[in-house]
């Protein structure tokens, strides 16, 4: 590897033409000769062919043989990329002007890195800022089993702000493309016993969200599924290989699943329709029995609505770890 590890940029691009321009005038400022910038343009039927003509010499533009879902471009257009270290940025999405410096700042803190995130804002469909995410949990530099434990619960890296060490990529064989929207969360838990994670707290992106009505009930059975495939196969499968922090490794993804499956219960009953409620209990028959919820699931499937009444002790229980991290 060179004194200065190369780091390539992929944007996969489909149907965002309105905001693809946004996303390539915020990145081509910031590269020199050792970084690049590639768009996987995934046969768009918009404007997005017109806007890459304006970036024409200063971005690097494939196309893969045909249409592909998402993890599918994503492994697509990781293997264009040269780089020693990809960061991937949705073509909806900007980068600051510290895109660039943060992450290579960050990839130089550890010679064991295998990934870098960084703090990052969410911004709306016109791109007003809705909120900061600076994930004060993620320690700057976390060593394995902690850079698994941190990602258990929640996924702590955004797709909008982080490097991978392609390396690992090779390793891991990419995005597992059995995730309809959520291979890269499994890809970090993958990661995890390879190397360090580092934390940078700058904010280096702008994770663009623009909700249309009804998604979650559009998109609900994709996530459940993808939920299920973190909960019941990668989660467990990586806690078995940290060695003589399994045990702990285990426990901590058996509390994690019972609370992600209670709250989904909870959203499933607030947010959508009764009249699928019987469909969604079907599909996620096999995570209650892993946690221990038929009961509950019974319940919904009868049309009885499931809700969590232990708000009081998810609130002791989030003080105790918050508390437990300061003193940590």
């Amino acid at each position: 590897m060179s004194a200065t590890p190369r780091l390539s940029i992929g944007i996969p691009a489909y149907n965002q033409g309105e905001y693809l321009r946004e996303t390539l005038a915020s990145l081509v400022h910031q590269v020199d000769a050792s970084t690049e910038i590639v768009v996987s343009e995934n046969h768009s039927t918009d404007n997005t062919p017109a806007v890459l003509e304006e970036f024409a010499g200063r971005v690097r533009v494939v196309r893969p043989p045909v249409h592909m879902p998402m993890m599918a471009h994503w492994n697509y257009l990781v293997p264009q990329l040269e780089g020693d270290w990809f960061a991937l940025l949705s073509s909806d999405d900007r980068a600051t002007p510290a895109y660039v410096r943060a992450l290579r700042r960050g990839i130089a803190l550890d010679p064991s890195a295998v990934l870098v995130r960084g703090a990052f804002d969410v911004i709306d469909g016109a791109g007003a800022r809705l909120k900061r995410q600076r994930i004060l949990s993620n320690r700057a530099v976390a060593h394995p089993p902690r850079t698994f434990l941190e990602q258990v619960a929640i996924n702590k890296t955004s797709f909008a702000a982080f490097a991978f060490k392609r390396a690992a990529y090779d390793q891991l064989g990419g995005f597992d493309a059995s995730f309809h929207l959520w291979g890269d969360w499994a890809l970090w838990l993958k990661a995890s016993p390879l190397g360090a994670f580092v934390y940078v707290p700058e904010v280096i992106a702008e994770y663009r969200v623009n909700h249309r009505p009804g998604q979650l009930n559009a998109r609900i059975r994709l996530e459940l599924e993808d939920e299920m495939g973190i909960c019941l196969r990668v989660e467990p499968e990586v806690a078995a290989l940290l060695g003589s922090h399994a045990a702990a490794a285990q426990r901590a993804v058996a509390v994690s699943s019972r609370r992600r499956f209670d709250v989904r219960l909870d959203q499933i009953s607030r947010s959508i329709g009764a009249e699928r409620w019987a469909e969604l209990a079907a599909l996620v028959r096999p995570w209650a029995a892993s946690v221990r919820r038929e009961d509950r699931l019974a319940l919904l499937e009868s049309g009885r609505p499931v809700l969590r009444r232990d708000l009081l002790g998810a609130m002791r229980s989030r003080v105790r770890d918050v508390i437990g991290r300061w003193i940590d």
